[in-house]
């Protein structure tokens, strides 16, 4: 007889949109493997990273995105690094949901804001 925790998981395979907003000025180990984990996690199929405009402390989004490139996240088949408008997490984690068109292919899966 299965557990009530196996019966959630396998009806939740693989049905989660994970989002990521933040600065990500700099990216460090410590996100790197924060999205590792959520690459690994069988109950998520995509995990979209979403890198805010926002020059903190001398860096740029153009060197957060060249650091996330160093780290090689493309080898980590369930996450994307995307730009945003939004300099507020929690504002372009709503946007992205609500009104950007990429958000379209992730329809019907359940949405979680990551940290």
């Amino acid at each position: 007889m299965k557990s009530f925790k196996q019966f959630f998981i396998e009806q939740q395979e693989g049905k989660m949109l994970v989002l990521l907003p933040g600065g990500y000025k700099p990216p460090t180990k410590g996100h790197l493997h924060m999205i590792e984990s959520y690459n690994n996690n069988p109950m998520v199929s995509k995990v979209i990273v979403l890198v805010g405009p926002k020059e903190r402390e001398g860096i740029t989004r153009e060197q957060s995105l060249a650091v996330f490139n160093l780290y090689d996240v493309g080898r980590l088949g369930k996450v994307t690094v995307e730009d945003t408008k939004f300099d507020n997490p929690m504002l372009a984690a709503f946007d992205y949901v609500e009104k950007d068109p990429r958000a379209e292919e992730y329809v019907g899966l359940t949405i979680g804001i990551g940290a």
